[in-house]
């Protein structure tokens, strides 16, 4: 991040960086999104099957002062606390960031960046930060 202010400095070319939160992220996620990724990277079919089933008509009960809630239904996103879970996340946004216009990115020689770690967008204008947002 640090050196792309400075190489911005240096050439007299304005950089433009979205901070974004990704909380609640896998809230977020489809179901249907991950299937497809999953299906694209050849996964074999029973286990896209398997992962489907446990992630549909899934149910939460809240637990405090040793009370139990009436069941929740979920109706977005993935398991909470399921090992998979980060993984299904981190497909989805690999799709994302493989699809991103590289015009839209900030020029670094004859590289372009739009996106730092997941969590930072870049572009030249504010325009097309807006657009890759």
């Amino acid at each position: 991040m640090r050196q792309i202010v400075e190489k911005s400095i240096e050439f007299n070319h304005p950089a433009y960086l979205c901070f974004v939160d990704l909380k609640k992220a896998f809230d977020r996620v489809r179901l249907a999104d991950v299937v497809e990724c999953l299906r694209e990277r050849e996964v074999p079919e029973q286990i896209v099957r398997i992962i489907k089933e446990l992630n549909t008509d899934t149910i939460a009960r809240i637990k405090s002062h040793n009370q139990t809630s009436r069941p929740i239904t979920i109706t977005n996103g993935v398991r909470q606390g399921d090992s998979l879970s980060p993984m299904f996340f981190n497909h989805i946004i690999d799709k994302i960031i493989t699809n991103l216009p590289k015009e839209l990115g900030y020029r670094m020689g004859d590289n372009s960046i739009n996106i730092i770690c997941y969590a930072v967008l870049i572009a030249d204008s504010a325009e097309n930060l807006q657009t890759l947002l």
